[in-house]
């Protein structure tokens, strides 16, 4: 469990004591920092519907047992990232 922050400056809006993990998070870079939004493969992943792709295809990938699916946008980008750098399994 985490313990909250006693630090005048460690406020949350309404003036609550923040958590540690939600304080230790202000000093944490967003990730639209850290990368490059220009470079193409993060410009096309703005440019394809994810939605439509997860409505189409999270009802065919159902698992009743065992470890949960895995989400299709992931399976969906990576299939693609394969695909666009010839790469293989064996590869991997």
């Amino acid at each position: 469990m985490l313990a909250l922050v006693s630090c005048k400056f460690c406020r949350g809006l309404d003036g609550s004591a923040l958590s540690l993990g939600a304080a230790a998070d202000l000093f944490r870079q967003r990730l639209d920092e850290q990368i490059n939004l220009m470079h193409p493969l993060v410009r096309l992943a703005a440019l394809i519907g994810w939605a439509e792709i997860h409505r189409s295809f999270a009802v065919r990938f159902l698992s009743d047992r065992g470890r949960p699916a895995l989400p299709p946008r992931l399976v969906g980008g990576l299939l693609y990232l394969q695909h666009a750098f010839d790469a293989s399994d064996a590869a991997w």
